[in-house]
């Protein structure tokens, strides 16, 4: 893929948005919170045809454990399902430590394109790696590079949908497939299918969080078990 030439928005001196205008992704840099910090660096990009915009962070897998409260105890033998995924530390961590040793490809939901933020994530490096917000975050720009590399990698099978589409399209593929689905806050801000375009209030967050786990739960072995993670 061409390196594309980004704009460069600025908001201060510890805050850049650098924006593909032929994509339509742009990335937000923070130096003004710790590097691994989720919003340190985030991805925003269009789905559905371009009409919503969806965003994406890179958790850590120990933010995982803290933002769900327990372990995260899943075995090479078990298929794996994580929904809305995006430069999350977990699924890349898994395959680099056990490869060929799994017996599932974990499965990845997100209707992101690795490949384009693959290459808008360089294309920051190459353009503006003299800026003092993109130093700060290098190395960590360089983590997100490789998660993709993994990612978009033949370990890993990316369904790029968002959640409700993936299941209307690949149901002989997921529905009650995973040993374990593991989901943070991805298919809650893709509100297109998930939500039938309802924003986020206080009135209806309670409501569209548990449409969010009726559909993880759907991915899990039927009859119903296995390890569901999630919010």
């Amino acid at each position: 893929m061409n390196a594309p030439k980004l704009d460069c928005y600025r908001s201060g001196s510890a805050r850049l948005i650098l924006t593909d205008p032929k994509t339509k992704y742009f990335a937000q840099l923070n130096a003004q919170v710790e590097p691994t910090a989720f919003n340190a660096l985030s991805i925003h990009y269009p789905i559905q045809d371009q009409r919503i915009l969806s965003m994406m962070t890179g958790r850590d897998v120990p933010e995982y454990m803290d933002h769900l409260g327990y372990d995260l105890d899943i075995t090479q033998d078990d298929q794996l399902v994580e929904v809305g995924a995006g430069l999350g530390q977990f699924v890349p961590l898994m395959v680099e430590n056990l490869g060929s040793s799994l017996k599932h490809r974990p499965i990845v939901i997100d209707p992101v394109q690795y490949d384009v933020v693959k290459t808008h994530l360089q294309t920051i490096l190459d353009q503006f790696g003299n800026e003092r917000v993109v130093c700060s975050l290098e190395q960590r720009i360089q983590e997100f590079i490789k998660r993709c590399t993994i990612l978009l990698g033949s370990d890993v099978l990316h369904i790029r949908e968002t959640l409700g589409n993936a299941i209307r399209l690949h149901p002989k593929t997921l529905l009650g497939k995973a040993d374990a689905v593991v989901g943070l806050c991805g298919a809650m801000i893709q509100s297109s299918t998930e939500n039938n375009g309802t924003p986020s209030t206080a009135k209806n967050i309670y409501f569209r969080r548990r449409k969010v786990r009726e559909m993880h739960c759907l991915l899990l072995k039927n009859p119903p078990c296995g390890l569901y993670l999630g919010e």
